[in-house]
């Protein structure tokens, strides 16, 4: 039997015993010298393919919670630079929303050239090696072209049904970590060149137990 569907997909039906359920509405015309006697319809439940819509976009959304609670930008992109996910984090890092930063291309709001193409490079490298890539300090420019320092881990993910392998990285921001590390190193120098060349003791007036002598 030939069949035709309604165009809804939200029509609620009820059973004999009054319990509500969502389904499909099919229905074939009859009719006889032109004129319409009624209609054959057929009902279609839905109720187990809407419980796992329901569960899907209850998982998609407990996802999206976790991954934007990271404080660290988490991004999954393809091969070609498309990105496929990213947290909130990234799309703080790029002055955007993860809405118009999924689908788009790192190219889009990424404005250093230079820098696009080392994360292209990357990213290339670790969907061909299908491998784990680490690199402890590599610089971003933000849209403020201000710079930071982060360490980059990237793995090749592969999707269960269409087997298309991409990147997924997470870069943690050590730009205040590598600022201190630099003043610490800075006044270790200061206090070995201040020993070196001085010729009496020099005391610490910050701490009344620190003093150098050479």
């Amino acid at each position: 039997m030939n069949l035709k569907t309604t165009n809804t997909s939200n029509l609620n039906f009820k059973k004999k015993d009054g319990e509500s359920f969502p389904g499909y509405l099919y229905y074939q015309p009859i009719v006889k010298n032109k004129q319409l006697l009624g209609l054959n319809c057929l009902v279609l439940d839905v109720s187990e393919n809407k419980q796992i819509e329901y569960k899907y976009k209850r998982n998609q959304q407990r996802l999206r919670k976790v991954l934007d609670l990271v404080p660290h930008m988490i991004f999954l992109k393809d091969g070609n630079g498309n990105i496929l996910l990213a947290n909130k984090a990234c799309a703080d890092f790029y002055n955007t929303t993860t809405k118009q930063l999924v689908y788009s291309n790192i190219a889009d709001f990424h404005k250093s050239k230079s820098e696009c193409e080392e994360i292209l490079k990357e990213d290339r490298e670790v969907i061909s090696n299908k491998t784990e890539l680490f690199v402890k300090s590599v610089v971003r420019t933000d849209l403020s072209q201000n710079i930071h320092s982060f360490e980059a881990t990237k793995v090749a993910f592969t999707e269960p049904k269409s087997k298309k392998t991409h990147s997924l990285g997470i870069l943690v921001d050590v730009t205040e970590k590598k600022r201190v590390e630099r003043e610490i190193e800075e006044t270790k120098e200061k206090y070995r060149l201040l020993v070196e060349r001085g010729t009496d003791g020099i005391h610490d007036y910050s701490n009344p137990n620190h003093c150098f002598c050479q």
